[in-house]
């Protein structure tokens, strides 16, 4: 038991002695540093440069440029529907949505034996009417010639009578012989307006019976028409996007058939901002002398369409047809676009075709600006200015000239030279003009490219993290 006190206090005796040793060489050393009286190294505040991001403006000439998206659509799109009823006899084979088929050709037959009927049914009744009419014509003709004869007749009754008129005042016929003269030309008379009677009737019933071979006629055509309705063709080279028909069922006039859609030529829609389509395409409005007004169809418009899944095996150069539309809503104008000439491709792969449904991007280039410069839109501060470093690496704030502001780029024109340097973030506070500054450009893919090692040579490395 006195063993285990004395182990006890024995280690506590060390313990202290540690302790005090430990404190002795701390105080020793911080007399040494004192004596020594090093101060810190100092750096004049007025050569501190702030790093930032930035990017090196080049000016130029810039063509102005606004992409929107829209789907294609066949060029024309008609629906077929039966235009006379009855019950399909034949249709043809895979009739089915996607199936391709060729200009006049035979999609589907209805029963014609009722059109082929009424084309017979009327033939005969215009046979007929043109038998009558030729029979009427030639009564018309002997009329005439007996009109005529009548009427010489007549002429000559009348002359006898004249005479014998004459002849009794002379006392050299008697009175009863002119009597009779005078009645004879009377009856004659008579029998000229008759047969003059009989001649208008007969060339009114030659035009009742044209009128009647006109409406057979008419009867004939209307017949042999829906005969060949009867007959459903392709109008065009396309292709089905719907088919409504099964084979042997009952159809009546306008029942659909199908639609149609002719693969050979689309339309593409392409809704876009219209403040900034007016910008690049100078929009104008075109005022009808009728009272008329409407957009122009803007001239020497360069469109590229292409499908984003893969553009470069499916490129197209195109053109606007028309401004379909202007939404005042959402400030939109909507222009048709179609594709003219596919596009040459650098690539190996196969190309592909332009086809509908496609989702495509379409780019317009309008009007060229003149010593104007693309900087990233980040690079406008929120006062709407941009920061700009020249060559004496001094921070200065300027109010550009905005042209255009398009998706990530905002085109400028005005207070920045080729060379000079645009600040492609945010300012941090306490910043002012003249400040200092460093420009670290950072590429699209987020690499440092003006970096300097050891040897003076330019290094590209990633971007370890973000200038403050």
């Amino acid at each position: 038991m006195d063993n285990s006190n004395d182990r006890v206090q024995y280690l506590n005796i060390f313990r202290g002695v540690v302790c005090l040793l430990i404190l002795a060489a701390g105080a020793g050393i911080a007399v040494f540093f004192a004596k020594m009286n090093i101060e810190p190294p100092t750096k004049d505040v007025g050569e501190m440069e702030k790093i930032l991001e930035g990017k090196t403006i080049r000016t130029g000439d810039i063509r102005l440029e606004i992409t929107g998206y829209g789907t294609a659509e066949p060029n024309e799109e008609i629906a077929i529907s039966a235009e006379v009823k009855g019950r399909t006899t034949y249709t043809t084979e895979n009739l089915s949505v996607g199936l391709v088929v060729k200009k006049d050709e035979v999609l589907a037959t209805i029963d014609e034996s009722d059109y082929r009927l009424a084309v017979s049914v009327a033939k005969a009744e215009l046979v007929q009417l043109q038998e009558e009419q030729i029979l009427l014509q030639h009564i018309v003709d002997d009329l005439e010639k007996e009109l005529k004869t009548e009427k010489d007749i007549m002429k000559l009754t009348e002359n006898s009578w004249k005479r014998r008129s004459t002849l009794l005042d002379k006392r050299a016929v008697s009175l009863e012989d002119y009597e009779n003269s005078m009645q004879n030309h009377q009856k004659q008379r008579l029998t000229v307006i008759k047969v003059e009677s009989a001649l208008d009737q007969a060339k009114i019933r030659i035009k009742v019976n044209k009128a009647k071979i006109e409406s057979a006629q008419v009867k004939l055509d209307q017949a042999e028409v829906n005969k060949r309705r009867s007959v459903i063709k392709a109008p065009f080279t396309g292709r089905l996007t719907k088919v409504f028909l099964d084979n042997d069922e009952y159809v009546n006039a306008g029942t659909m058939i199908c639609e149609i859609a002719d693969d050979s030529s689309f339309d593409i829609p392409v809704s876009l901002d219209a403040r900034i389509a007016s910008k690049v395409m100078d929009l104008e409005l075109n005022h009808d002398k009728d009272g008329g007004i409407w957009f122009k169809k803007p001239e020497g418009i360069e469109v590229i369409i292409e499908w984003p899944e893969a553009p470069e095996r499916c490129r197209w150069y195109g053109r606007i047809k028309r401004i379909e539309k202007f939404d005042p809503e959402t400030r939109t104008v909507v222009l048709m676009t179609t594709a003219t000439k596919r596009c040459k491709t650098t690539t190996k792969e196969k190309e592909l075709p332009l086809v509908a449904g496609m989702f495509c991007r379409v780019s317009f280039k309008g009007r060229t600006v003149k010593d104007a410069a693309r900087i990233p839109w980040i690079a406008l501060q929120l006062n709407d200015k941009i920061a700009v470093v020249g060559e004496d690496s001094r921070l200065e704030e300027r109010t550009p000239k905005i042209e255009l502001v398009n998706q990530d780029n905002i085109i400028i024109t005005g207070g920045v030279k080729s060379g000079e340097k645009v600040i492609t973030q945010r300012l941090p506070r306490g910043l002012v003009d003249g400040t200092k500054v460093k420009v670290v450009e950072v590429s699209d893919n987020g690499k440092v490219v003006n970096r300097r090692n050891d040897t003076g040579k330019t290094q590209t490395s990633p971007k370890a993290s973000k200038a403050k």
